[in-house]
């Protein structure tokens, strides 16, 4: 009997997509669960027929999709969600510069110009940044918005102390062992902060924490393969005078889409304010 129901390929379904599914996801998987009526006598095959767990699933694909890709893409949000799950991994750049310049940048501006929590001396860098892309400077691009990394994750540090938004001890030796600081004195102390911010969002955790795991890996760690390889801006390496291959439009274009992640992740920690 055991035999049987583990080689059940809906059971086998269920097993490998829980199996794929980032910690982070907890969250939102106990929400999902709250809202499936089923009666525990119907075969497994109807519960995967459930259209919450259905969409679960998709996103789920949609997330592997997105992780595959190399982009940091969690924060932003498709029309065609079907386009970007079927695209190969080289298929992406030449995608999301005709989704930049013909959906995202004519209110990219306006939306970092609005951000409430971007201290007010730092929007003109951001601004420029983004001429500087428009007119082909690649390497300014980067420059500039890697530069301006941490001086983000230090804007949403100031809002959080002023709207006295702390997490517990015990918290933080959580989110410490989620995005593998070891050692917190080695870290720089705005990294390590910025992390911690994750628990006062209060929606899409999973796609949140998405985020920032793709600027620890990509951004901030030490890479994994020669600087010249990159081709992803990475921040210590730009800032140092190392990384020296970023002067490109792939390059260009993924800076943009990091700073905004975090840009319009600090706009949800705002959203999660107004009504405390």
């Amino acid at each position: 009997m055991q035999k049987s129901i583990v080689s059940n390929p809906a059971v086998k379904q269920l097993s490998e997509t829980l199996a794929s599914i980032h910690k982070s996801c907890v969250f939102d998987v106990a929400k999902k669960i709250q809202n499936i009526k089923f009666d525990f006598i119907q075969p497994l095959e109807s519960i995967l027929k459930n259209e919450s767990v259905k969409s679960f699933f998709r996103g789920v694909k949609y997330l592997s999709s997105i992780e595959k890709s190399g982009w940091p893409l969690y924060h932003l949000t498709f029309q065609r969600v079907d386009d970007v799950m079927s695209l190969e991994k080289e298929d992406f750049f030449p995608f999301l510069l005709s989704f930049y310049e013909n959906q995202y940048k004519s209110s990219l501006a306006k939306s970092w110009e609005n951000a409430p929590i971007i201290n007010e001396m730092r929007k003109p860098i951001l601004k420029e940044a983004l001429s500087l892309f428009e007119n082909h400077f690649y390497y300014g691009t980067c420059s500039v918005l890697m530069c301006q990394l941490y001086g983000i994750a230090e804007d949403i540090d100031c809002y959080s102390r002023a709207k006295s938004l702390v997490i517990s001890e015990e918290d933080i030796k959580e989110i410490d062992e989620l995005y593998g600081i070891t050692d917190s004195k080695k870290f720089p102390k705005e990294k390590r902060r910025l992390f911690q911010k994750i628990m006062h969002v209060q929606e899409c955790i999973a796609l949140w924490d998405r985020s920032l795991q793709y600027i620890n890996d990509f951004v901030l760690k030490n890479p994994q393969k020669p600087i010249e390889e990159l081709t992803v801006p990475h921040r210590n390496k730009i800032c140092h005078g190392e990384q020296l291959n970023f002067g490109t439009q792939e390059h260009a274009l993924k800076a943009i889409f990091i700073i905004d992640s975090l840009i319009s992740f600090s706009n949800e920690i705002y959203l999660s304010t107004q009504d405390v």
